[in-house]
C-alpha cells in the first residue's frame, strides 16, 4: 500500500473513531460517560 494509501485509511479511521465519540457523548448512560471521559484522557490522536 501507498503513502497515500495509508493517510487514507487513518482519515478513515479518524472519521470512525468521531462518530463512535458522538454517539457515546449524546448518551445520557452514565457508564458510556465514564468511558468517553478515560478515553479522551488516554487518547493522544489529533482528533481527541
Amino acid at each position: 500500500m501507498t503513502a497515500l494509501g495509508w493517510m487514507r485509511k487513518a482519515e478513515e479511521y479518524a472519521r470512525e473513531l468521531d462518530l463512535i465519540r458522538d454517539r457515546l457523548a449524546a448518551s445520557d448512560a452514565p457508564h458510556w460517560k465514564a468511558f468517553l471521559a478515560a478515553w479522551n484522557a488516554t487518547d493522544t490522536s489529533a482528533s481527541a
